[in-house]
Protein backbone atom coordinates (compact mmCIF):
# COMPACT_ATOMS: atom_id res chain seq x y z
CA UNK A 1 0.00 0.00 0.00
CA UNK A 2 1.42 3.42 -0.91
CA UNK A 3 1.40 6.61 1.17
CA UNK A 4 -1.76 8.07 -0.43
CA UNK A 5 -3.74 4.87 0.10
CA UNK A 6 -2.63 4.72 3.73
CA UNK A 7 -3.64 8.35 4.27
CA UNK A 8 -7.09 7.77 2.77
CA UNK A 9 -7.59 4.58 4.76
CA UNK A 10 -6.50 6.24 8.03
CA UNK A 11 -8.67 9.29 7.42
CA UNK A 12 -11.72 7.13 6.68
CA UNK A 13 -11.53 5.93 10.29
CA UNK A 14 -12.81 9.35 11.41
CA UNK A 15 -16.30 8.43 10.21
CA UNK A 16 -16.26 5.63 12.80
CA UNK A 17 -15.76 8.08 15.69
CA UNK A 18 -19.16 9.39 16.85
CA UNK A 19 -17.99 12.96 17.60
CA UNK A 20 -16.31 13.26 14.18
CA UNK A 21 -19.35 11.78 12.44
CA UNK A 22 -21.52 14.36 14.26
CA UNK A 23 -19.20 17.15 13.06
CA UNK A 24 -19.23 15.91 9.47
CA UNK A 25 -23.03 15.94 9.47
CA UNK A 26 -23.33 19.26 11.36
CA UNK A 27 -24.80 21.88 8.97
CA UNK A 28 -22.99 24.72 10.77
CA UNK A 29 -19.66 23.45 9.34
CA UNK A 30 -18.94 23.85 5.64
CA UNK A 31 -15.21 23.06 5.65
CA UNK A 32 -13.10 20.15 6.84
CA UNK A 33 -9.34 20.66 6.86
CA UNK A 34 -7.16 17.59 7.07
CA UNK A 35 -3.60 17.67 8.35
CA UNK A 36 -1.05 14.92 8.60
CA UNK A 37 2.41 14.59 10.13
CA UNK A 38 4.56 11.51 10.40
CA UNK A 39 7.97 10.17 11.23
CA UNK A 40 9.49 6.70 11.29
CA UNK A 41 7.51 5.62 14.37
CA UNK A 42 4.08 7.28 14.18
CA UNK A 43 1.50 9.08 12.07
CA UNK A 44 -0.75 11.88 13.34
CA UNK A 45 -3.88 12.92 11.45
CA UNK A 46 -6.00 15.89 12.45
CA UNK A 47 -9.38 17.02 11.14
CA UNK A 48 -10.49 20.60 11.78
CA UNK A 49 -14.18 21.39 11.32
CA UNK A 50 -15.09 25.03 10.72
CA UNK A 51 -17.33 27.42 8.86
CA UNK A 52 -15.83 29.70 6.22
CA UNK A 53 -17.61 32.46 4.34
CA UNK A 54 -14.87 32.71 1.71
CA UNK A 55 -11.98 30.58 0.49
CA UNK A 56 -8.80 31.28 -1.44
CA UNK A 57 -8.77 28.96 -4.46
CA UNK A 58 -5.46 29.99 -6.02
CA UNK A 59 -2.44 31.94 -4.84
CA UNK A 60 0.41 32.79 -7.23
CA UNK A 61 3.62 34.20 -5.77
CA UNK A 62 6.34 35.58 -8.00
CA UNK A 63 9.40 36.11 -5.81
CA UNK A 64 11.44 37.64 -8.63
CA UNK A 65 9.34 40.81 -8.85
CA UNK A 66 7.41 40.11 -5.65
CA UNK A 67 3.86 40.05 -6.95
CA UNK A 68 0.96 38.22 -5.38
CA UNK A 69 -2.10 37.21 -7.39
CA UNK A 70 -4.99 35.51 -5.70
CA UNK A 71 -8.40 34.22 -6.60
CA UNK A 72 -11.09 33.09 -4.27
CA UNK A 73 -14.76 32.40 -3.86
CA UNK A 74 -17.39 33.61 -1.43
CA UNK A 75 -19.42 30.62 -0.25
CA UNK A 76 -22.17 32.61 1.46
CA UNK A 77 -24.48 34.67 -0.78
CA UNK A 78 -25.01 37.43 1.76
CA UNK A 79 -21.31 38.51 1.74
CA UNK A 80 -18.92 40.08 -0.71
CA UNK A 81 -15.18 40.77 -0.43
CA UNK A 82 -14.50 44.27 0.86
CA UNK A 83 -10.72 44.37 1.36
CA UNK A 84 -7.68 42.11 1.33
CA UNK A 85 -4.73 42.83 3.55
CA UNK A 86 -1.24 41.41 3.94
CA UNK A 87 0.20 41.68 7.45
CA UNK A 88 3.55 40.72 8.97
CA UNK A 89 3.72 37.80 11.37
CA UNK A 90 5.65 39.82 13.94
CA UNK A 91 3.26 42.80 13.85
CA UNK A 92 -0.24 41.74 12.81
CA UNK A 93 -1.61 45.21 13.60
CA UNK A 94 0.55 46.76 10.87
CA UNK A 95 -0.66 46.53 7.28
CA UNK A 96 2.16 45.64 4.89
CA UNK A 97 -0.15 45.97 1.87
CA UNK A 98 -3.88 46.33 1.30
CA UNK A 99 -6.36 46.33 -1.55
CA UNK A 100 -9.79 47.91 -1.07
CA UNK A 101 -12.99 47.07 -2.92
CA UNK A 102 -12.27 49.61 -5.67
CA UNK A 103 -9.38 47.39 -6.84
CA UNK A 104 -11.02 43.99 -6.33
CA UNK A 105 -12.66 42.05 -9.13
CA UNK A 106 -15.84 40.29 -8.01
CA UNK A 107 -18.35 38.36 -10.12
CA UNK A 108 -21.76 38.53 -8.42
CA UNK A 109 -22.98 35.46 -10.35
CA UNK A 110 -20.13 33.02 -9.72
CA UNK A 111 -19.11 34.63 -6.38
CA UNK A 112 -15.45 34.53 -7.50
CA UNK A 113 -13.06 37.34 -6.63
CA UNK A 114 -9.47 38.22 -7.52
CA UNK A 115 -6.79 40.70 -6.55
CA UNK A 116 -3.22 41.52 -7.59
CA UNK A 117 -0.57 42.90 -5.23
CA UNK A 118 2.71 44.43 -6.35
CA UNK A 119 5.08 44.34 -3.40
CA UNK A 120 8.19 45.90 -5.06
CA UNK A 121 8.55 48.86 -2.73
CA UNK A 122 7.54 47.09 0.49
CA UNK A 123 10.56 46.94 2.85
CA UNK A 124 8.94 44.05 4.79
CA UNK A 125 8.56 41.78 1.78
CA UNK A 126 11.01 39.18 3.04
CA UNK A 127 9.21 38.65 6.36
CA UNK A 128 6.65 35.93 6.99
CA UNK A 129 3.26 37.42 6.15
CA UNK A 130 -0.42 36.52 6.45
CA UNK A 131 -3.26 37.19 4.08
CA UNK A 132 -6.55 38.51 5.49
CA UNK A 133 -9.79 38.68 3.49
CA UNK A 134 -12.49 41.02 4.80
CA UNK A 135 -16.13 40.49 3.86
CA UNK A 136 -19.13 42.76 4.09
CA UNK A 137 -22.84 42.06 3.92
CA UNK A 138 -24.90 43.13 0.90
CA UNK A 139 -22.25 42.89 -1.83
CA UNK A 140 -24.67 44.44 -4.33
CA UNK A 141 -23.99 47.79 -2.60
CA UNK A 142 -20.20 47.59 -2.99
CA UNK A 143 -18.78 49.41 -6.02
CA UNK A 144 -16.06 47.04 -7.27
CA UNK A 145 -13.38 47.97 -9.78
Amino acid sequence: MDFVEEFIQANSLFIEIQSDRDNILNPSFNTIAIGMAFDISKVSIVNVFCHWSAIITKLDLNLRNWTVKLTGKVVNDKYGPYAIRIVNEDHVGKTAMAISFQYLKFDQNTKEFSADFNNDDNPDKMKKQFLEVYLREKPEGIKYG
